[in-house]
Order: structure tokens, then C-alpha cells, then sequence
């Protein structure tokens, strides 16, 4: 995201977070299919706190 690290950019599936906890790294790999997706979600700014740290990269 715009400026933010791959350890800032926090990835949540179904509320299962996808970044690993050692090094902050997500696999690229999400096993769904795009028609599976019923919504992506982006926030900006302050709304992103409520995640902690992993969540800065706005």
C-alpha cells in the first residue's frame, strides 16, 4: 500500500490474519476464487488502529 512495508499491510481473511507473526510476510497464494469474494475491504487513516501495529501501511 502507498508507501507502507510488507511488515505495515495487515492481510485478513474471514478474521484469520494472513501475515505471518515471525516475519510480517503474507503469502500471495489465498486459496478462494475471485467469485467467492463478496467484499474487499481498505481502510485509510486512524480507522485501521482497531488491527495494532501490523496495520499502518495506508
Amino acid at each position: 500500500m502507498r508507501g507502507g512495508t510488507y511488515q505495515q499491510v495487515l492481510v485478513i481473511l474471514d478474521g484469520l490474519r494472513l501475515n505471518d507473526p515471525n516475519t510480517g510476510h503474507f503469502s500471495a497464494y489465498i486459496p478462494i476464487t475471485p467469485a467467492q469474494i463478496d467484499r474487499i475491504e481498505v481502510l485509510k487513516g486512524a480507522s485501521a488502529a482497531i488491527y495494532g501495529s501490523d496495520a499502518v501501511g495506508v
